[in-house]
């Protein structure tokens, strides 16, 4: 996995129990919320499984022996959702985005890299922008196609790029201008 440093109060045994008072189970939730967002930062992902995430160590201390329920997990990703720092991916709420960047801060990113390069005026793949040994380095490797799809998009919108879809996304392509 990472080498992610989890903050002091991941081992608070009381930040593991969501907390019955208002104010305090929304600082709770506010705490989780950002932890979600910096782990999965971290590890370069954007998308969870709530229940394979369960078993891993953002929602299971192991040394307190301590781990999350999926109704809590549920009530952290609902509040990033209401926070639009993630979105759910399916109605049974087990799959969701998790957005530590906007589609506007990836294509920023995007663009000052394919800038830098100088390809600007020559179409590019999804799949090499995304999975090629030439972005290896850039934090936009191994982003999912449609994360990717909505940075370039947003890009297009500004006059920036041209996105070619094809049926199958990471065959689509990208002129950036």
């Amino acid at each position: 996995m990472t080498s992610f440093k989890f903050p002091p109060v991941y081992n608070y045994e009381p930040f593991w129990t969501i907390q019955n008072h208002e104010n305090q189970r929304k600082k709770q939730i506010e705490l989780w919320g950002n932890l979600v967002l910096a782990f999965m930062k971290a590890i370069n992902k954007t998308e969870m499984d709530v229940i394979t995430t369960l078993d891993t160590p953002l929602f299971n201390n192991k040394k307190l022996q301590r781990r999350l329920r999926k109704m809590d997990a549920e009530m952290i990703i609902d509040n990033l959702v209401a926070t639009n720092n993630a979105k759910w991916l399916d109605d049974q709420k087990i799959r969701a985005r998790i957005i530590w960047r906007t589609p506007e801060q990836w294509g920023t990113i995007i663009y000052k890299y394919i800038d830098g390069i100088g390809q600007n005026g020559n179409v590019l793949t999804f799949e090499e922008l995304i999975n090629g040994d030439e972005v290896k380095k850039q934090p936009f490797y191994k982003i999912q196609p449609d994360v990717f799809l909505e940075a370039v998009l947003d890009l297009q919108t500004k006059g920036k790029a041209r996105v070619y879809q094809n049926p199958t996304l990471i065959e689509s392509g990208v002129k950036f201008i």
